[in-house]
This record gives C-alpha cells, structure tokens and sequence, in this order.
C-alpha cells in the first residue's frame, strides 16, 4: 500500500527547482547559492552574478551548476567553453548531432574543418563556415594562443562549432562567443584620451611665462583651452587687479591648473 502510494506521486519529468517567478525569492536563492564551496570562484560570494547565472540557465534550460561551469570571463566579457555550445545544439531538439568535417593535410595551412548537422523538420544539410590554419594565421588567433599549435584540430573543430552556432542558431546560444574566441580576438575597450602630457605642458609653460604678462597668458589659456568649454562660450576675462589683496600670478596659476 505504502509502494502504491509512492508510485503514484513520481513521474519521469523532474522538478524545477531553478525556475523562479518572483525576483525577492531569485534573489535569496542566488545569495545561498554564493555561499557554496563548489561552484566556480567568479561566482562565489557573488549572488549578483549567481542571479544572472540562474536567469540564463532558466532560458537555456539547463542546470544552474552547468551553466557556471561553462562559464568564463574574458576581457570583462562572459563566454562558453565551446563543448557547452556543442552540447547546446546536441540536445536542442532541432537538429541532429553536430558533425565535422575535415579537408586538407594536417600540418598545412590548408588544414581546415566545418561543422554540419541535419534540420529535423525539413531534412535540410545544414554546413557552417570551412574554417582554416591559414585563417587562423591571418587572424592572428595562432600567434596570440598555442593550443592552435599543439592541438590544431581540436582548435579547427571548437572554432567551426562556434560559427556554426551564430550562424544557424544564434538564439539557442544567446549570442555568446566561446572562451576561445574571447581569448584569441583583438578586444579594444573603449577609453578616453591620455592628455596627461598635454597638461604637463601647458603647466610648464605656464610657469615660465605667468610672471611677465599674467593678465594675457592666463586669458588665452582659459579662452583658448579645448577643455574650459564655459569660459569659451562666453569670451570673458577679468583682469588681475592692482590691489594688494589682489590674488598672486602664482596663485591664477594653480586655480587654473587644478582643472586641467
């Protein structure tokens, strides 16, 4: 009686544990989940970073521990290890298995592999992009990691695994580029000029010529600079006065030069 009642409450489709519907209750569960010894240091005491990790797995529809394992940080930019994007196609549903195909010698920059696959609801052959030795090479992804030395073949085959999937099936991915690619690309973030010596510059020059003619120097610099913006719109000066309170060349100097 007691293996009939057992019975009838178990089902083959397992339970959910991961998909939440209110944030206050995401959240509580990242921040436990932060505190686990057994999920990659980027995300332990990082509940931020978990409740990310969390969304993503619910959209992918895969285990949270999967997705952090899978993860990794390059150049400030999260990416999959490529096995992952592998797998993500494998078990879709949409395709069949991920296939490679290899031409050239290896050892010759002619050595090359693409990925192909089936579409299950038409039928239709599926092939990504032939990826080369000789690409690798003119991308600079040879120069910049050794693996594509060593282990060349495995490389080919991550690499046309990943361009298969922006490819045929963006959306499946979310768009991520591999942790390989990440490492192999030429990332430029964005920054703001160095005018550092720029400064330096105008400093030094204002100290070899505020004692002869304070009034004119310090008139063109604060018109004239590129960074008073205010003080060029409104064409304006005033003069240093006679007047023995009057404030030092010395002292225009540093009011001037603390904002450069």
């Amino acid at each position: 009686m007691e293996e009939k009642s057992i019975a009838e409450v178990t089902n083959n489709n397992p339970v959910n544990l991961f998909a939440f519907t209110n944030i206050d209750r995401a959240w509580k569960f990242a921040s436990l989940l932060s505190e686990s010894a057994i999920i990659p240091d980027t995300f332990q005491r990082n509940p931020a970073s978990c409740l990310i990790a969390l969304d993503m797995a619910n959209r992918m529809k895969r285990n949270p521990m999967e997705v952090m394992q899978a993860m990794y940080i390059v150049h400030g930019k999260p990416g999959f290890s490529s096995s992952f994007l592998i797998s993500l196609i494998n078990s879709c549903g949409l395709f069949e298995r991920l296939r490679f195909e290899f031409v050239g010698d290896v050892g010759t920059p002619e050595r090359g592999c693409r990925a192909w696959t089936t579409e299950k609801r038409t039928g239709e052959k599926l092939v990504g992009p032939l990826i080369t030795i000789k690409m690798a090479e003119e991308e600079g992804w040879v120069a910049k990691n050794k693996k594509w030395r060593t282990m060349s073949d495995v490389m080919l085959t991550y690499r046309s695994a990943s361009f298969f999937s922006r490819a045929y099936c963006p959306d499946l991915t979310g768009g991520f580029h591999s942790e390989d690619e990440l490492s192999d690309a030429d990332i430029r973030s964005n920054f703001v000029e160095d005018t550092s010596n720029q400064s330096e510059a105008i400093k030094a020059e204002l100290i070899s010529e505020t004692s002869a003619n304070p009034n004119e120097r310090l008139k063109s610099l604060i018109i004239d600079h590129p960074n008073t913006e205010t003080h060029a719109e409104n064409k304006t000066f005033v003069p240093m006065s006679n007047d023995d309170t009057a404030t030092s060349p010395q002292d225009s100097f540093e009011n001037v030069t603390s904002s450069l």
